[in-house]
């Protein structure tokens, strides 16, 4: 030590000697508050993360539950897109409305063409029927009308 301390006064028979003060602490004592901040940050970082995970989680089934119904109402059919509820989140009911839209439009549509498939159908076997009186072609006219029973009985149509 570069001071030496002033402990006793100039008389003294320890007038001469040097003395050093040591303070002994224990590792403990030292590093013990350290360790709690660490400790009391790591688990705070811990159940930060933990509610952070449960509160995504939570909103994840929140914003997909409508987007799943309104999967399950498509995969449903009409019907199942019918009978689907307002989920009041306006791009979901937004879509199921175009959805419904498009759906409507292609069962109309389908219907149509059904039925002018059945009409024109009809049509042609009344224009076959008309041009094999009118003009009867020797041998063909056993051969169709030999079939077209064959595909009545069959159930299918010409």
């Amino acid at each position: 030590m570069k001071n030496p301390l002033d402990l006793y006064i100039n008389n003294a028979p320890y007038e001469d000697t040097e003395w050093a003060l040591y303070g002994l602490v224990s590792q403990k004592s030292i590093f013990e508050l350290g360790e709690q901040v660490y400790t009391s940050i790591v688990i705070a970082i811990l159940i930060c993360a933990l509610l952070g995970i449960a509160v995504v989680i939570l909103l994840i089934r929140y914003v997909t539950k409508p987007v799943y119904r309104l999967m399950e109402s498509v995969r449903g059919g009409t019907a199942g897109i019918h009978s689907f509820k307002v989920s009041n989140i306006l791009e979901i009911d937004e879509l199921h409305d175009i959805v419904e839209k498009v759906t409507d439009a292609q069962k109309r549509t389908e219907d149509q063409l059904l039925d002018e498939k059945e009409k024109y159908r009809i049509a042609v076997e009344k224009t076959w029927n008309r041009i094999m009186e009118d003009y009867p072609v020797p041998g063909l006219s056993a051969f169709v009308s030999t079939r077209s029973k064959k595909k009545k009985l069959e159930g299918e149509t010409i």
